[in-house]
């Protein structure tokens, strides 16, 4: 199959698209979390993906930079995923996926214990993209909640008000940029649950 690829390749001239799908066939063949994983092959497609990414401007860089970083953030590797997301949030700010990839930033330092940066960076996710429901309320929630952790309860609590706020029913009755089917989900954000929150930490000022 290589071997088609480099003919392929060499014959098109959005060799870009060509790229993309050598590293999902490197992806498909890796084995990654299965019971007989291929290292050798993932690296294929790690690389691939990276050196796709990092080509001018267009869709399929855009797309091979996205996957890369969502597939470092679903495999924990947190502080690679990090660099990815903010490249992905910098390089293409206005696309439908960015609020997305800022607010995984801000769960990687989180996953990472780096509570001041988490907070930091879910606070810029809330209002770099202030437009946006989903991001407004999730970055708040999720600054509210490391807040919390930090012991800033009066923060905590104005960001919950805030989140509160920027509830939009339009957008449906939980948000998460987790599983939205998931009964599970620790990212998934009710309007119950920052009622709950707001009311015991108002009731304990």
């Amino acid at each position: 199959m290589e071997s088609l690829f480099d003919e392929v390749e060499r014959s098109v001239a959005n060799k870009s698209v060509v790229r993309f799908l050598r590293a999902g066939f490197y992806e498909y063949w890796s084995g990654t979390g299965s019971d007989a994983p291929r290292p050798a092959v993932e690296a294929k497609a790690r690389a691939t993906l990276l050196a796709l990414a990092g080509e001018t401007a267009g869709q399929y860089p855009r797309r091979a930079l996205a996957h890369l970083a969502a597939r470092l953030f679903t495999g924990g590797e947190y502080a690679l995923a990090r660099t990815q997301l903010l490249t992905y949030v910098e390089r293409y700010p206005a696309s439908d996926w960015a609020w997305v990839a800022a607010v995984h930033a801000g769960q990687c330092s989180e996953r990472l214990q780096e509570w001041q940066r988490a907070g930091d960076e879910y606070r810029q996710a809330a209002t770099r993209y202030s437009s946006n429901p989903l991001a407004r309320v999730l970055g708040l929630t999720y600054a509210a909640r490391v807040s919390g952790k930090m012991g800033a309860t009066a923060r905590a609590l104005t960001e919950y008000r805030a989140a509160r706020k920027a509830w939009n029913p339009a957008y449906g009755a939980s948000y998460t940029v987790g599983d939205p089917f998931s009964t599970r989900d620790p990212w998934k954000v009710t309007r119950g649950a920052l009622d709950s929150r707001i009311a015991k930490l108002a009731g304990g000022q």
